[in-house]
């Protein structure tokens, strides 16, 4: 009995197909189709696109046949692995006691400061490396523009050329002048805003002039010739505010109301019109006043309120203004003052202490 095995290889770039099948029963009629032994390994793999057909005969059944193929399971899916619900990430927070030194370092903190510290520890090397290895008899040109003080300080100079004398007090001449001109600036504000302000003997604020937020009005008269405008009496024209007349009622002047004072007849009307003013008052007490005139109390009670509040808050803004104004003010005075010390000094006019802590005095000529 001669058993034959065939295999059908089909082959691709990116897969293979095999099957192999052991074709006894063809060879050998005897034998019973169900006692045939028919063996199939299929070994797929995915995404082939092309296939070759090569059909070989191997060798007989009773050497070496390749074992089966068994594919692996595929692994499981990201995305599946991601819904799962895991375990929040907990970073050890800073112990209660190291709270003042800041936040807790990690890993990734210490290995930068740790690089810092190695690049920084590279460097001061390569600088001994140098100052040891240095030329004593070598020589540059900023060895004369520079030095070592007494602490090992290298110091060197930038460049700046001191002053004479003279220039310094030219100077401080015109920043004293320029002092003085912002002083009076900042003096004229001052008292602009002491203008603005009622001050009690208390020192609070009590009330603030209508005059400081909008503009001051002007009333204009218009007369025949220049006698009547030197005859002209304001008072007598204008009034003095003793009683102030309506918006519809015709202006009286003083000289008329004086007149009717002093008649005995019309002194008697009035009284009689006062006693009847007596008589008509229990009545109208007794009347209710009405929701028009309720309404109108209400809605000037508002607006005064409103009124008292803006302008509580002017007088603070004012006042807090006022006292920034004086601060400046005092500075301004001690900086002039300042100024003027200096010059006397330079000029060696007046006395004082010397970078060394010792008081000297400017002694004048005995004549």
């Amino acid at each position: 009995m001669t058993n034959t095995l065939i295999s059908y290889q089909l082959s691709s770039r990116a897969s293979c197909f095999t099957v192999n099948i052991d074709a006894g029963i063809l060879t050998n009629p005897t034998i019973p189709q169900q006692a045939s032994s028919t063996s199939l390994s299929i070994s797929l793999c995915q995404n082939f696109q092309s296939y070759n057909h090569n059909f070989s005969t191997i060798a007989p059944p009773h050497q070496t046949t390749p074992k089966p193929h068994h594919p692996k399971t595929p692994p499981a899916m990201s995305s599946m692995r991601n819904a799962v619900q895991r375990r929040n990430h907990k970073e050890r927070a800073q112990p209660e006691e190291r709270q003042k030194w800041g936040l807790l370092e990690k890993r990734k903190d210490y290995k930068l400061r740790a690089a810092d510290h190695r690049q920084k520890k590279q460097k001061l090397k390569l600088l001994s490396e140098k100052a040891r290895d240095r030329n004593p008899d070598e020589f540059s040109f900023k060895m004369l523009s520079s030095s070592v003080d007494k602490r090992g300080l290298k110091v060197a100079d930038r460049g700046n050329e001191a002053l004479s004398t003279d220039v310094v007090k030219l100077l401080k001449t015109q920043d004293a002048a320029y002092i003085r001109t912002v002083l009076q600036q900042v003096r004229r504000e001052r008292a602009r805003l002491e203008e603005r302000l009622v001050l009690e003997e208390a020192g609070e604020v009590q009330t603030l002039r209508d005059g400081g937020e909008s503009r001051q009005g002007v009333h204009r008269v218009f007369v025949a010739d220049e006698a009547e405008q030197e005859r002209f009496d304001a008072d007598a024209w204008f009034g003095l505010g003793r009683s102030l007349p309506s918006a519809g009622a015709p202006q009286v002047p003083r000289e008329w109301e004086s007149e009717s004072e002093s008649g005995d007849g019309e002194g008697k009307e009035e009284g009689e019109d006062e006693d009847e003013d007596k008589r008509d008052q229990p009545r109208q007490r007794n009347q209710t006043p009405s929701a028009k005139k309720l309404k109108e109390q209400e809605d000037k009670a508002k607006a005064l309120k409103k009124f008292e509040k803006a302008r509580s808050r002017a007088q603070s803004r004012t006042a807090f203004r006022l006292q920034m104004v004086k601060k400046k003010e005092r500075e301004l005075v001690a900086a002039e003052e300042e100024l003027e010390k200096q010059r006397a000094k330079m000029s060696s006019s007046v006395g004082g202490v010397n970078k060394n802590g010792v008081k000297f005095k400017i002694r004048e000529r005995k004549r």
